[in-house]
């Protein structure tokens, strides 16, 4: 994460194409940008890893499974 933000101070990347902003609005923007992508991967891991586990088990899911806490 740090690593970007320092290639783009230092090449001047992000002066080319957009507008001067604030340095924290970049770090703020460039975080919540890698955490949306963060959890979009792993609800697409536990979908897929529910699914697997739907067809190795087969039959209806039991309610009692989302009783973990």
């Amino acid at each position: 994460f740090s690593g970007i933000i320092c290639s783009e101070f230092n090449k001047r990347t992000g002066f080319i194409v957009f507008p001067k902003i604030n340095k924290y609005k970049l770090i703020i923007g460039k975080y919540f940008g890698n955490l949306i992508l963060v959890v979009f991967i792993v609800a697409v891991y536990y979908l897929i890893l529910g699914l697997f586990g739907f067809l190795y088990y087969g039959g209806p899911i039991n309610i009692r499974i989302f009783y973990s806490f």
